[in-house]
């Protein structure tokens, strides 16, 4: 995938990362011996581990989707799996606080305590209640941490789209620029017959433009590296509260 520079990044339907294979992308090149043209695109039959492989790789292929997109699917796809086994474990201490709440209290209704069993059972109840408010606390930075983390991919991807934008255009400024400085004072288009002025002035501002989308590329550049520090320090500090 690196030779051809392309990466589509998907999950297993157990949760786990995977990049899809070139044959899978390449899989509407492929016809089936049996299946002929009436199944074109559907032959790869082993393909189920993957989740949603079809429906994923048509729309990356034809490029409805780009791999940016399929990255940040990826991302929060993870974080929901993440998000789904903590609340199992919060269930599951609670469930267990339940129970020895229920038998505490129960101990209290049959059993006469003496000063020292009171003592440990105060003792015990601050104990649970304690941990009930730390679970708590713990659920909500987290789910506080997916929000942000969330948002600033979103704005990550946007930048990243018009970073790209403005460099394509930059490239065509600068072959625009190469073009004007060897040809002529005065251009003819070849199709409509109109003439253009290739002045000396013309083509300052062609090179005040590409000056200004160089610029434009160094300030989002350094906003997008800005946006990778934050998601870096606010997913460490998620993986420390799981």
């Amino acid at each position: 995938m690196k030779l051809l520079g392309i990466s589509m990044d998907c999950l297993t339907k157990s949760g786990n990362p995977i990049t899809i294979t070139p044959p899978l992308l390449f899989r509407f090149q492929y016809i089936d011996q049996d299946k002929g043209w009436e199944k074109i695109g559907q032959s790869f039959t082993n393909m189920q581990y993957i989740k949603d492989w079809d429906s994923n790789t048509n729309k990356y292929v034809v490029g409805f989707l780009n791999e940016e997109f399929y990255k940040t699917k990826r991302d929060r796809d993870i974080i929901k799996t993440d998000i789904v086994n903590y609340d199992i474990k919060i269930n599951h201490f609670e469930e267990f606080i339940k129970n020895l709440s229920a038998s505490i209290n129960k101990s209290n209704t049959e059993d006469t305590f003496d000063k020292d069993d009171n003592n440990r059972y105060s003792n015990n109840k601050e104990l649970n209640q304690s941990l009930v408010n730390k679970m708590d606390s713990i659920e909500k930075e987290i789910l506080e941490l997916v929000e942000k983390l969330s948002k600033i991919k979103n704005k990550r991807y946007e930048k990243t789209l018009e970073l790209n934008f403005i460099k394509e255009n930059v490239k065509e400024l600068e072959a625009d620029h190469t073009f004007a400085i060897h040809e002529d004072p005065n251009l003819k288009c070849p199709f409509c017959g109109s003439v253009h002025e290739n002045s000396l002035e013309n083509r300052i501002e062609i090179v005040k433009d590409i000056q200004t989308g160089s610029e434009l590329v160094a300030l989002f550049r350094s906003e997008i590296k800005e946006l990778d520090s934050k998601i870096h320090k606010l997913s460490t500090r998620k993986k420390q509260l799981t």
